[in-house]
C-alpha cells in the first residue's frame, strides 16, 4: 500500500511540474519577439549616397547610371529588385547623387538588402562600370547611406 501511495505522489508531482513548465513556456508573448525584430530594421525611408568612378573617360551619349536596392537574402536565387533609379548621364561627370525611396514597413528585418550601381549604354547591353563589393543597407545593423566607387569593366 505504501508503494502505491509513493507512485501516486510521484506521478502527481511530475504532472504538476509539467503543467508549471508548460504554463511558463506559453506565457512568452510572440509579440515581444516581433517587436524586437522590428527594431533591427532601419526606420529610414530612403537609401542615399553618391556614385563615382576614378577614370576620366568620355562615355557614350546614351550612357545610363542605374542604382538598385536589392533583396540579396537568398544565395540560391537571383536578387530581387526592391527599388531602382536610372540617371541619364549625358556627359555629366561624377560624383552623382542618388536617393531610393523605400517603405520600411515592407522590409523583412531578417533579410539582407544591398545597393548596387552600374553604368551601361546601348540599351543596357554594354557595361562600362560596376560596383565590385557588397554594400549592405537598412537591416542587420547597416545604415542607409552608401557612397560607391565603381570599377571599369572591359567594355
Amino acid at each position: 500500500m505504501q508503494f502505491n501511495t509513493f507512485l501516486h505522489r510521484t506521478a502527481l508531482a511530475a504532472t504538476v511540474a509539467s503543467a508549471v513548465l508548460l504554463t511558463a513556456c506559453a506565457q512568452q508573448s510572440p509579440a515581444a519577439g516581433d517587436s524586437a525584430r522590428t527594431t533591427s530594421v532601419a526606420t529610414a525611408n530612403s537609401v542615399e549616397g553618391t556614385v563615382s568612378w576614378r577614370e576620366r573617360i568620355a562615355l557614350p551619349p546614351d550612357a545610363v547610371l542605374v542604382i538598385q536596392l536589392q533583396d540579396t537574402s537568398r544565395a540560391d536565387a537571383p536578387a530581387q529588385v526592391i527599388e531602382q533609379q536610372a540617371i541619364r548621364l549625358q556627359n555629366l561627370q561624377p560624383p552623382h547623387n542618388y536617393r531610393l525611396s523605400v517603405d520600411p514597413k515592407k522590409l523583412n528585418p531578417s533579410a539582407m538588402y544591398t545597393v548596387t550601381a552600374r553604368v551601361t549604354s546601348n540599351g543596357g547591353n554594354t557595361l562600362h562600370f560596376i560596383n565590385d563589393r557588397a554594400n549592405p543597407v537598412l537591416t542587420q545593423g547597416a545604415g542607409n547611406k552608401v557612397d560607391m566607387v565603381l570599377v571599369r569593366t572591359g567594355s
